[in-house]
């Protein structure tokens, strides 16, 4: 499956050697660790600018006197929470009695208290982010401490084994797959930060003696696999616990470059569309403006389409050297 070197720093390289590492071993903010997570409902807490924080990131304030301070001084600009909860809720009890009628009506209603969240959002951004302003200057505040739940951190502890800030793991970097000594297999999952570590050896060598490792595999290691009888090259996207994400590995490189690929059937029809999974607001955009798109714009575009598809097919042809590759640019004159 892989055979690359195993990352991280070389134990046999001379001291001056081992500073390097294979790349970023945890996330740039550094936290602090909450003492009692369920209470406060978080594992760490960072600060952040009062007038960088957006409408989600108000409630995660740790201080909740603060918190209600401002969500008040903020009320003009803020969604109605309270009516949206209401709605979902006769939503609910709609569908509970099958009523087609009320859930007619209640959708229609979360529907437009949806499109009126937005354009107040969108009409008041400025003036949301100049309340922020006023209310660190009328309160002497520039920074919050915002909650975050966190499911992997790295602790970091003084000399005295304090532990006194926390690092964000990032991704995982490897698995580690294992055959038990009773002919069980098993897995562990090796971060970035623990592979780069000097010191570091999996668990699994500890805790299930007579155990041999089988595999590695790394994040963009590129497996083979037999699917339904087809031999097919995958991408290993990320790596999570208990399940790979795979991507074929052409695909895959579409996607990171932003394109949408639609998937056909045995009959050559559209069955389903596939998107890229980046959290961008150009993909936000894009989405927003064919949905937006009027008629005559959207056949407009349709057409550009469909012209170029018979110039991709004309070209096939004239590369594979088949008739037709001419008669393929009369489109124009369709």
């Amino acid at each position: 499956v892989s055979h690359r070197p195993d990352l991280g720093i070389d134990r046999l390289a001379a001291a001056v050697k081992r500073t390097s590492t294979s790349g970023r071993l945890h996330e740039e903010t550094a936290y602090g660790i909450v003492r009692e997570p369920e209470r406060e409902d978080g594992d760490v807490v960072a600060r952040k600018p009062l007038e960088g924080l957006s409408e989600k990131e108000i409630d995660r304030i740790r201080d909740v006197a603060l918190r209600q301070k401002l969500r008040a001084h903020l009320a003009p600009f803020l969604p109605d929470g309270q009516a949206m909860e209401n709605a979902r809720a006769r939503l609910a009890g709609a569908r509970k009695t099958k009523d087609a009628r009320a859930i007619e009506q209640v959708q229609d209603e979360i529907k437009r208290l949806k499109v009126e969240s937005k354009a107040r959002r969108k009409a008041g951004a400025k003036d949301f982010k100049t309340a922020l302003v006023e209310f660190g200057r009328a309160n002497g505040i520039r920074r919050v401490r915002l909650l975050k739940r966190e499911a992997a951190i790295i602790v970091i502890r003084d000399r005295f084994g304090t532990p006194y800030k926390a690092y964000s793991a990032g991704d995982n970097l490897r698995v580690e797959i294992f055959e038990r000594a009773d002919g069980s297999w098993g897995r562990e999952i090796v971060t970035a930060f623990d592979a780069n570590r000097v010191d570091f050896r999996a668990r699994w060598r500890d805790v299930m003696p007579g155990s041999t490792l089988k595999w590695r595999v790394h994040k963009n290691d590129l497996v083979g696999l037999d699917v339904d009888g087809e031999e097919r090259i995958m991408r290993v996207v990320s790596i999570w616990d208990g399940f790979l994400q795979l991507a074929g590995h052409t695909e895959a490189n579409l996607a990171e470059r932003g394109a949408a690929i639609l998937v056909c059937g045995n009959n050559h029809n559209p069955v389903a569309w596939v998107w890229p999974a980046m959290m961008h607001h150009k993909q936000r955009s894009r989405i927003e403006s064919q949905i937006e798109a009027t008629r005559p714009l959207a056949k407009r575009l349709w057409q550009l389409v469909v012209q170029s598809k018979i110039r991709q097919q004309g070209a096939a042809l004239a590369a594979l050297g088949r008739e037709g590759a001419d008669a393929s640019t009369s489109w124009r004159d369709a």
